[in-house]
Formats: structure tokens, C-alpha cells, sequence
């Protein structure tokens, strides 16, 4: 069936949409096909596995867009095909298995073989096992319970300003914000203020006074990494410092290198404190409880009080014996074990697990969530056609833009420098991002620049097909196709505040060029369009 179903999407097709020429893509087809080597296996302490030396990678640049389940589907499956997924040679993810340091068999997870051999997932998305929660009728601003494969919901912007108009039967009254700035990150900043203003009392915990702060009646300075202590999180990140390819599990903790400055505070110190004011201290300690499979003498008592680094103690004290106390941490710095090829090749010891290529289970999602929409005042405006049991391609609203005058895509990328908007107002960094062509300015290619009559360093205005408008300098290279426009994200800030980050030059915020309209949204998973057909002037300078 899957084989029949994507005969239709012809080298040659796929040619008019990417540019890419038939016969490369044939080539590429064929030899991942060749480099899977299909049937070969490999001995690794003394387990004979398959050994398939292929892999396929993606993230914000095939997920950001309006379709993007199916996407990730079409994607997922080639390695599934070929036999490569979590297998020796391929791409191996975030460990979705962990059985635990030798001594003790904790912390541990992992998924199981369902009762028809189809995965169930141990980690990753809300609290295990799956499967997911069945969609509902919303009764919260984020719409989530409608599309419960979406890990960060979108509704907010779209309901938070009018919420008597979804349905809901409250007014959210207080919002406490961290570790974000949602005015440059979520979607259009001027419809993000207007929900956040609707909330009728805003605390953020925050480093520095930014344009969500600007927002908050209540900004609580918050202690940077050196200045505190914290624990991994996992598993669901267990795999940025414990890749499954690396041969070791390593278990660590965050310690302050200095006291918190000023008037700084832990925020985990000061939620904690929150927590016990409003009585919530038993609620609070269950869950964490319940979190971390505490019990016993490690499990939080509902009538004590307890410091972070208390809470710290017994949570790695549980984990690895009592001789791997938190002042051993704080003396060792972490803790290593050898990791199991079980643990990194985990497919490969689960004998009646089935990997499914049909998603059936997609079409009762549809089916469910149709027939929850058609009692929603507002379920005509979300589209969820995309939960289909085989992928297809389908293009995003950019694709789909007439005025011939916006021509060019718009993207953002990430730099190495910079995590996310938090760190443009340290000045050894802004001397790095201005030495950085690319940084600060807006990519273009130079055919594009020659048609446009800019040069490099020129100053354009960028507007988009959404009404949205943005002004940087431009640097020009051939690393770009020359039908795009690309730039650094989460620059351009304005809160007067931030004395570097806001100054003109100091790049631009992407989010200026979206729209927030439902169409812009694949609802199966709440993801953003971040695909945008622009237009560039030059001008004399910024204004």
C-alpha cells in the first residue's frame, strides 16, 4: 500500500517544487538504498546486530512549517524502511532507553512491546506510558486537549485576549513566566502583547528587563546558570549530554560558581516558597514524588520543609546510594557508568516489536476530533485533514502566494553563539556577533541583491505577504539559494532596557513578518507556519 501510494511523487515532480534535478535525486535515492547495505551486520560485545551505515536528520527546518506531521511521517519512515533506525551506523537519538546505574537500576526508562508488538512509548511526550490522551473539547487557553501529539500548544494568541468566545468559562487572572521571551518567539509581537496584556496579573522571572518583562507587574530577577544549583533534566533531555552514541552515561549536577548577585534568587527557591504560602506544599511534594519514583526515606514528607539543595540530596541519593550524596556531587562534579549496547541499540533487543508504517490510529484521531469541532463555535477554523495514515506532500500558504512582487522565502536559523533572545545584551558576545558577517545582517544571495539594487551592507526593508515589516543591512553570499532571505533569530529587540541588544543593527526579530491567523497552524501538532514570501526595498537607513 505504501509503495503504491508514493508512485505518485515522481523525481520530476519533486523537481518543480525543490529546484533539486531529477537525476540527483534519483542519485541520492539509490545510493542511500546502496550505503544501507541491507542484509550486513556487525558484532558489538558480542551481540551480532544489524549494521546499517544511514541516517536521516531534521528539525525547525522541516517542522516549522503548516504540514509538518507529515513531514516528519515521510521523513521518519527512510530509515524505517532500510532497516536504520537506532541501529549501529545510523542516527541514534535521545536515549529512549536507560536501565539505570549498575548499582542501583535508577534512574531508568524505556519503551515496551504493546500486546500486538506495537511500541509504546517509556519517555518524551507527557507522562508515560503512552498511548496519547484522547482528544476533548478545550477547556484551557491553550486549545492543547484538542491535539494531544502537540508538546508546546499554540492556542494562547488566539484565545487568551477573548476567551468567552471559545467557550471557556474563566478569564485567566495570572500568568508566571520563565526562562522565555514570548514576545519574540511565539508568533507576531503586537498580537502577543495583546494577549498578555488581557491577563489581568503577569509575574516573570527573568535575567534582564526585556520586552516581556516590559509586560509584567511583578519581575522577579532571576539567578543565571553560574549562581545556582540544579539537576539534568531528562529523560525527555537526557540525550543532549548523554547522546546514545557515546559509550558512557554520565549523571551530573549544576553548582553555583558565585553567589547569586544583587538581589538574585534561585527561581526554584522562590516557587517552592510560593508553593507552601498557598498550600499546595502536599500537591507539590506527591508530584514530585510521583515524578521521580520516590519513595521511602527519599520521598518528600508532606510536613516538612526543604531547601532545593535538600530536595537535590535525596533525589541523587536515591538514584546512586547513599555514598553519592550531593556533597559528593559537589566534590566529584558527576558520576559516569558504561552504557550497554541495550541501552544505545534498544531495538535490536525488543524480538516482537513492530514499528508501524500505516498510522491507522491517525484516522480515528481524525475522526474523534471531527466530530469534537462540529460543537465548537470555533471548530470550523481548525484543520486537522493532515491525520493520515501515509504521508503526503501538501505546501505551505508561502507556497501558495500570488503577488509576484513577494519573491522571496524568508527563514530564520540559529547561531552558536546565542541561545535563543537571552543573550544579545552581553557585550563580549555582541563583539563577536558584529564581527560575524551574517549574524546581524540579513542574508541574501547576490543575484538576488543585483535584481533588488542593494549592495552589501545596504539597508533594505523587508515586508511581508502578512502585512509585517522589518529593516536590517544586508550581506550577500552564494551559501544561499538566491530565492531566500535568511537571518539570525530572536535579534532586533526594543525594550529600552537592554541598552546593546536595542540598538539599530543588532538584527532583526523574524516574528515581526508572521501573521497569527489559524491557517497558519498545523493543529494535529500546534506547530507555526515560519515560512514567509517577502519583498525587499532598499532605504537610506533604519527608521
Amino acid at each position: 500500500l505504501l509503495k503504491d501510494h508514493v508512485r505518485q511523487y515522481t523525481p520530476e515532480g519533486a523537481e518543480k517544487v525543490s529546484d533539486i534535478r531529477a537525476e540527483t535525486l534519483r542519485r541520492i535515492s539509490r545510493e542511500f538504498g546502496e550505503a544501507a547495505r541491507i542484509g550486513s551486520t556487525i558484532e558489538i560485545e558480542g551481540h551480532h546486530l544489524p549494521y546499517r551505515p544511514v541516517g536521516v536528520l531534521y528539525f525547525k527546518g522541516s517542522q516549522a512549517h503548516r504540514h509538518c506531521l507529515l513531514t516528519a511521517m515521510a521523513l521518519s519512515l527512510l530509515p524505517e524502511i532500510v532497516g536504520a533506525a537506532d541501529t549501529p551506523g545510523s542516527i541514534l537519538g535521545s536515549n529512549p532507553v536507560c536501565e539505570g546505574h549498575p548499582e542501583t537500576g535508577r534512574p531508568s526508562w524505556g519503551p515496551l512491546e504493546g500486546p500486538d508488538g506495537l511500541l509504546i512509548a517509556g519517555s518524551w511526550t507527557g507522562v508515560p506510558p503512552s498511548p496519547l490522551n484522547e482528544p476533548v473539547a478545550p477547556a484551557s487557553v491553550t486549545l492543547g486537549e484538542l491535539s494531544p501529539m502537540g508538546i508546546g500548544p499554540t492556542g494562547h494568541p488566539f484565545v487568551m485576549a477573548e476567551p468567552e468566545k471559545f467557550g471557556l468559562t474563566y478569564k485567566p487572572e495570572v500568568l508566571i513566566g520563565m526562562g522565555s521571551n514570548v514576545m519574540m518567539t511565539f508568533t507576531n509581537p503586537a498580537d502577543m502583547e495583546k494577549a498578555l496584556k488581557a491577563v489581568s496579573f503577569t509575574a516573570y522571572f527573568s535575567l534582564y528587563l526585556d520586552e516581556v518583562t516590559e509586560l509584567a507587574d511583578l519581575v522577579l530577577p532571576e539567578t543565571c546558570y553560574l549562581e545556582r544549583s540544579d539537576i539534568p533534566m531528562g529523560p525527555i533531555l537526557a540525550g543532549y549530554a548523554n547522546s546514545a552514541i557515546i559509550k558512557e552515561w554520565s549523571y551530573y549536577i549544576r553548582q553555583p560558581a558565585i553567589p547569586p548577585l544583587y538581589e538574585r534568587r534561585p527561581k526554584t527557591d522562590i516557587m517552592i516558597e510560593v508553593v507552601r504560602r498557598l498550600g499546595l506544599w502536599e500537591d507539590f511534594a506527591a508530584a514530585w514524588n510521583a515524578h521521580n519514583k520516590l519513595e521511602g526515606n527519599y520521598a518528600l514528607r508532606p510536613d516538612r520543609r526543604y531547601s532545593y539543595e535538600e530536595m537535590i540530596d535525596l533525589l541523587v541519593r536515591d538514584y546512586f546510594g547513599e555514598k553519592h550524596n550531593l556533597a559528593w556531587f559537589k566534590e566529584h562534579g558527576f558520576l559516569k557508568w558504561k552504557k550497554k549496547p541495550e541501552e544505545s541499540y534498544w531495538k535490536q533487543f525488543m524480538p516482537h516489536l513492530r514499528i508501524p508504517l500505516y498510522f491507522e490510529w491517525f484516522l480515528d484521531y481524525r475522526e474523534k476530533t471531527e466530530q469534537i469541532k462540529a460543537q465548537l463555535p470555533y471548530g470550523h477554523l481548525i484543520d486537522v485533514s493532515d491525520y493520515q495514515a501515509v504521508p503526503d506532500w501538501k505546501p505551505c500558504p508561502s507556497h501558495l502566494e500570488t503577488q509576484t512582487e513577494f519573491d522571496l522565502f524568508a527563514f530564520y536559523y540559529r547561531v552558536p553563539i546565542h541561545t535563543f533572545g537571552s543573550t544579545y545584551n552581553i557585550a563580549w558576545l555582541d563583539d563577536v556577533s558584529r564581527i560575524d558577517p551574517q549574524i546581524y545582517n540579513l542574508t541574501i544571495h547576490p543575484e538576488a541583491a543585483r535584481k533588488k539594487g542593494v549592495k552589501e551592507g545596504d539597508w533594505v526593508e523587508v515586508a511581508s505577504q502578512w502585512g509585517g515589516k522589518i529593516q536590517g543591512r544586508v550581506h550577500l553570499t552564494e551559501g544561499i539559494r538566491p530565492d531566500c532571505l535568511a537571518m539570525a533569530n530572536c535579534g532586533g529587540h526594543w525594550a529600552k532596557h537592554l541598552s546593546i541588544a536595542s540598538q539599530p543593527g543588532r538584527g532583526v526579530c523574524f516574528e515581526h513578518l508572521m501573521k497569527t491567523d489559524w491557517d497558519l497552524v498545523d493543529w494535529t501538532v500546534h506547530n507555526w507556519d515560519l515560512c514567509v514570501k517577502v519583498k525587499v526595498t532598499g532605504i537610506s537607513g533604519p527608521n
